[in-house]
């Protein structure tokens, strides 16, 4: 009995409701997609948070990275100092281009450039050595039966320009002139035979 009273109030109910008619639909439609960022826009803007009222200006920050005289391709070039005093994070990274050249974006909003200050930089480029590392993840299993293991990577560049804890490369980014710098790299330290 109760089956039958919940179907008779389902029928009930969809005798009166009306199928919207197709220009009310598409009326309706064209009001909400064009009303819709209307409104947005119209709304009052809400206030920056502190951490973005003490954003510095950015400045452009590009380059070259040079190793031995020949342009370092697809190194990876970061410059980094700490949590200035607003609390904003002041590091970018690049990736060099076939000629060396990279341009600086900031790590913390994405944007191309970076705030005036003193910097240490650190230049990486990773190459397969063509070794397999055994035992790391996905090797053998069920899941991933032809898969060996992890490609051993080595540096193609002396570690110590990749060293943050003792860095050897600095830089100065002003927001006055054009923050070109061109980075050149050896094998040997300077002024030793080493």
């Amino acid at each position: 009995m109760r089956r039958i009273l919940s179907c008779f109030s389902v029928f009930i109910f969809m005798k009166e409701i009306h199928l919207v008619s197709l220009p009310t639909a598409a009326l309706t439609t064209l009001t909400i997609l064009v009303g819709m960022p209307l409104l947005a826009h119209l709304q009052p803007k809400l206030e920056e948070s502190s951490v973005q009222q003490a954003r510095p200006a950015l400045y452009a920050v590009s380059g070259r990275v040079l190793f031995e005289g020949e342009p370092l391709v697809n190194a990876t070039v970061l410059f980094q100092k700490s949590i200035d005093a607003a609390g904003y994070d002041c590091t970018a990274m690049s990736q060099t281009d076939e000629k060396g050249h990279f341009c600086l974006r900031a790590l913390s909003s994405h944007e191309h450039g970076l705030a005036a200050g003193d910097y240490f930089v650190t230049v990486e480029k990773m190459v397969p050595t063509g070794r397999i590392i055994p035992g790391t993840a996905y090797q053998g299993g069920n899941d991933f039966p032809d898969f060996p293991g992890v490609q051993e990577m080595d540096s193609a560049i002396p570690r110590r320009f990749s060293n943050t804890a003792a860095p050897r490369l600095f830089a100065t980014v002003r927001p006055s002139v054009a923050n070109v710098f061109v980075i050149r790299l050896t094998k040997h330290v300077p002024g030793t035979n080493s």
